[in-house]
């Protein structure tokens, strides 16, 4: 227990110091200022992995908040990855962190949550198949999430382009542009793509091994995922022959992000 109080303590105090970070003016000439802004959230990365890892450790620890931890932890990452590789994941900070702002108390609450299913009930550790699902999962979930975040930040530069130049509202201007933030969340939602097609399979599989494969085709998270995943298809093909900008864009992918919580999460809390 004590143990546990000092990372959560120590994983809390990393993601205020992010926070305060990321709040300072960031640009590519401010070398300093980006070198601390990923120092800061790498540090944050690591804190949580650890604490995540205590949760791992401890066999008393429930499904749910072990999902939700993972989940967090490969979000993380993934953001932590991309800044590394493009600057316009820097400039979206101001979008990561209300979602982050969100979603860590989520994961402290869910540990007080008192679940039957325990995570070591369904043998994690002794099936690979089924760790190489929830992994695979995850990671689909994360970019397509990373993603979400994203066309959130077009939608809200397109219409701060269609207000009056006086009323234009100067935060947006560290946004990435238009051009640069479809390019993004289009190379995720790719990516999202690949990941959750494989979740399918190994799920699949999965099942299959277990003897249920009968009732897999209707079961409901699958059914969900394969929503999302026919959603984003259908995107990806009428933007790849059509064209398909701002608006549009978000839609798709704010409901193919509905369908996804709710097929990961939702009927976690339900069951």
């Amino acid at each position: 227990m004590y143990n546990y109080s000092i990372l959560n303590v120590l994983s809390f105090l990393t993601f205020i110091q992010f926070v305060l970070i990321s709040l300072l003016e960031i640009n590519r000439k401010k070398k300093i200022v980006r070198h601390l802004f990923s120092i800061s959230l790498f540090l944050t990365f690591i804190s949580y992995s650890f604490f995540t890892l205590f949760l791992l450790l401890n066999h008393e620890s429930n499904y749910l908040s072990l999902i939700l931890y993972l989940t967090l932890v490969i979000i993380l990452f993934i953001y932590f990855a991309c800044c590394m590789l493009d600057f316009s994941f820097v400039r979206l900070r101001f979008f990561f962190i209300p979602y982050f702002l969100f979603f860590i108390p989520i994961c402290k609450s869910s540990i007080y949550l008192n679940k039957n299913i325990n995570f070591y009930d369904l043998s994690f550790y002794e099936n690979k198949l089924l760790s190489l699902h929830i992994i695979i999962s995850l990671l689909s979930y994360s970019f397509l999430t990373v993603s979400s975040i994203s066309s959130t930040a077009v939608l809200f530069q397109q219409r701060n382009l269609k207000l009056v130049l006086k009323r234009k509202i100067n935060f947006f201007n560290s946004l990435p542009s238009i051009y640069e933030g479809e390019k993004i969340t289009i190379r995720l939602l790719i990516t999202t793509q690949f990941f959750l097609l494989m979740s399918l399979v190994t799920g699949f599989y999965y099942h299959k091994s277990l003897l249920y494969y009968q009732n897999f085709f209707s079961n409901e998270k699958f059914l969900l995922s394969t929503v999302t995943f026919l959603l984003i298809c259908v995107l990806l093909l009428i933007r790849y022959f059509f064209g398909l900008t701002g608006k549009k864009i978000f839609s798709f992918v704010l409901l193919s992000f509905l369908f996804i919580n709710i097929a990961y999460f939702g009927l976690k809390f339900t069951n």
